[in-house]
């Protein structure tokens, strides 16, 4: 009962983390953004640009949380900063090793030629040790001389070495994979694996389109999905010679098997951090197809969807239990992919499906995503609104 309360409160506090992005998202127009963007100089080195990052990512941030924020990192630095741990033993990088940091996200995002240049891919979370050396330190010392000002900036810097630390000697990889180019540490941390001679490599794993969360990210490579990506992160300032274009196996694999699948649900909707205002019309919306007699399907996200609230608002139509069902099989058995702005609408249009914009449960958002840059736009694919008619 207890496991399942504390599962309850973290979904409901990830739900309200997304849906004040959206909100924050929705609260200041591109053009604002972009201005913000160019007027930062060019960035002197990996250090600048995580504080450019981090300054972009600020700037969508209430004052209250900012406060907040720096108040509790000033109080957490120096008991992580004096605090021993881990084995400073020598580090000799195996050849073809790397390790995939993920929080959950399973290794079929790495493109083949990553897979075949690294063959000992190993997978490490984020809870699985630190290490606190002198090499940590002194680059440390060097970041806080400079932006010792910013005590968050900072404190989340000091977490993510010591994590990076562990993960490389642990493993004795020569390479780090990962999949993060929205946090601000991204830049430095490449940075970091640098002094230490290890590849910093970032993979697509989510839909992106423009903001500034995402400004700034640098690696020594950065695979994306497709060639609007590529410029999206050009735009973005990220260096445009670490940019490739490859896509993940799971994708050309998704593609081969829905030559065969033909679907059996007509429309599945995918939800992501809608507030229950947008749900309960994207439920009325789905009402009106399942009235014309077609078979409509939910897909609850895993992480930002709320089980009570989705049984309440939507218990009439199908829902997927996303445990037992994967995305890849979801998209296998409908016919077409209906959502605001999900990956899947992406997966379900490049695997041959019918991608269906939401253009109906929040018209704001609708535009929002439309001037940043959303990928489906300029892709094939149709509007909800025209569906309904």
């Amino acid at each position: 009962m207890r496991i399942q309360s504390i599962e309850f409160l973290r979904k409901k506090c990830s739900a309200i983390i997304e849906r004040g992005f959206q909100k924050r998202l929705l609260s200041v127009d591109a053009a604002g953004d972009k201005a913000f963007l160019n007027s930062f100089p060019e960035p002197a080195d990996s250090l600048e640009r995580s504080y450019f990052q981090y300054l972009c990512q600020r700037r969508q941030t209430p004052v209250f949380i900012r406060v907040v924020q720096n108040g509790l990192a000033a109080v957490l630095w120096p008991f992580y900063y004096f605090r021993p741990c881990g084995s400073a033993r020598p580090f000799s990088p195996a050849k073809g090793r790397a390790v995939y940091l993920s929080d959950g996200i399973g290794q079929e995002i790495i493109p083949l030629s990553l897979r075949t240049r690294y063959p000992d891919i190993l997978t490490s979370g984020y809870r699985e040790g630190a290490v606190w050396a002198e090499t940590e330190k002194n680059f440390m010392r060097e970041l806080v001389s400079r932006y010792g000002g910013s005590p968050f900036f900072c404190l989340k810097a000091l977490l993510k070495i010591r994590l990076y630390a562990h993960c490389i000697r642990a493993a004795n990889a020569e390479a780090l994979i990962v999949y993060g180019e929205f946090s601000f540490t991204s830049s430095l941390l490449t940075g970091y694996c640098r002094s230490v001679n290890v590849r910093h490599i970032n993979v697509q794993h989510g839909e992106k389109f423009f903001t500034i969360r995402d400004a700034y990210a640098e690696y020594d490579e950065f695979v994306v999905w497709d060639a609007y990506y590529r410029k999206l992160f050009d735009e973005l300032k990220a260096p445009a010679e670490t940019l490739r274009v490859e896509l993940p196996e799971g994708f050309l694999q998704l593609e081969a098997a829905a030559k065969k699948e033909a679907g059996e649900i007509d429309f599945t909707y995918y939800l992501g951090g809608e507030s229950e205002k947008d749900l309960m019309r994207i439920a009325d919306a789905l009402g009106q197809l399942a009235a014309a007699g077609w078979r409509v399907s939910v897909r609850p996200h895993p992480r930002w969807s709320d089980d009570r609230t989705i049984a309440a608002l939507f218990g009439r139509f199908e829902i997927e239990d996303v445990r037992a069902v994967t995305v890849e099989e979801s998209i296998l058995r409908t016919k077409n992919a209906v959502s605001g702005y999900s990956t899947v609408l992406f997966q379900a249009w490049f695997a041959g499906r019918t991608a269906i914009l939401d253009d109906v449960s929040n018209a704001r958002r609708f535009e929002q995503i439309r001037e940043r840059g959303y990928i489906l736009f300029e892709k094939p694919h149709k509007l909800l609104s025209q569906i309904l008619l």
